[in-house]
């Protein structure tokens, strides 16, 4: 059965409503239950990182091969003193680099609780710290 142009446009204006509402739900869900810091990114958090007693690191490629050498992505810091949770976080792939393992082995091992997105996730961390994690995917 084909679609005609009334019915898409239809249907997209009843997926726009939609999104629209659960958008707006999300936000005030947000704004009502959430106390979030301002934007943080790797160049800010090093100076902010003492305001917090807990702070999430995830998800997509958070753990990369690229992102290894960075301690903000591990909340590397010897001076937080907080909780430190992972999100859904992805390493991209399960394999270490010789030169990264020492930092990786502190940094991930630091962490309260571990949630990642997928099995070489879940692998890369098992492997640094032996730890279980909560496999979200």
């Amino acid at each position: 059965m084909a679609l005609t142009s009334k019915k898409a446009l239809q249907r997209i204006k009843i997926k726009a409503s939609y999104c629209s509402e659960s958008i707006r739900k999300f936000e005030e869900f947000r704004s009502t239950y959430m106390r979030l810091s301002i934007r943080v990114d790797e160049s800010t958090l090093p100076s902010l990182i003492g305001e917090y007693d807990s702070i999430v690191v995830g998800s997509d490629q958070v753990w990369g091969p690229g992102k290894r050498c960075n301690p903000a992505y591990f909340l590397g810091y010897e001076s937080y003193k907080g909780k430190r949770i992972s999100y859904a976080a992805d390493s991209t792939v399960s394999l270490i680099q010789k030169e990264h393992l020492k930092d990786l082995k502190n940094w991930v091992g630091a962490f309260d609780h571990i949630s990642v997105r997928n099995i070489h996730s879940e692998q890369f961390v098992k492997t640094l710290t032996g730890k279980k994690t909560c496999r979200l995917l």
